[in-house]
């Protein structure tokens, strides 16, 4: 990942796994997950922390971005170098994955996207309406409080300000 990092200055290498070791449930939820994000946002964001970049990349990251979802917030702004891993057994500890906080994390890197969600969503409501699709009177509620469920998370998760502490840099592995 160093490699392509030095490689390819300007973007974030992201390693993507090939194989989910969580149970079905987890598995059923990331794919939902991944297809509902993809719906609303137009981006398939199918990786995670595990990254690496070179240290010019660090001045442009938007920290507001990355307070709600690191995988989102490099994917909107950088191009993603893309490498693959089979994720290895866990040295220590258990997984802290849950149906409720995969939930939240998808609403989180779903509200990376808040404006282009919402145009979205309109086009869908507003597709439904004029080819009147029935299911339009069912899905309108489902899709305005998922609005408003977004902008709840985007507003809880904002820091109070955009400018990248230097704490925040220090916590950063760079090379």
């Amino acid at each position: 990942m160093l490699i392509l990092a030095t490689k390819h200055k300007n973007s974030v290498v992201a390693s993507h796994r090939l194989k989910r070791n969580e149970n079905l449930i987890i598995k059923l939820g990331y794919k939902l997950h991944l297809i509902i994000a993809f719906i609303f946002t137009w981006k398939w964001i199918s990786f995670g922390n595990f990254s690496t970049f070179h240290s010019k990349v660090l001045k442009k990251i938007n920290r507001l971005e990355l307070c709600l979802a690191y995988s989102s917030g490099i994917l909107k702004n950088f191009k993603i170098v893309k490498t693959f891993a089979v994720r290895q057994k866990r040295y220590f500890g258990t997984s802290k994955v849950s149906l409720l906080k995969l939930i939240e994390h998808s609403m989180r890197v779903i509200s990376v996207y808040q404006i282009r969600v919402m145009i979205n969503s309109f086009l869908i409501l507003l597709f439904l309406f004029i080819l009147k699709i029935e299911i339009f009177f069912l899905i309108s509620p489902f899709v305005i409080f998922f609005l408003i469920l977004v902008s709840f998370i985007r507003f809880k998760n904002k820091p109070k300000n955009k400018i990248i502490s230097t704490d925040f840099i220090k916590s950063i592995n760079t090379y």
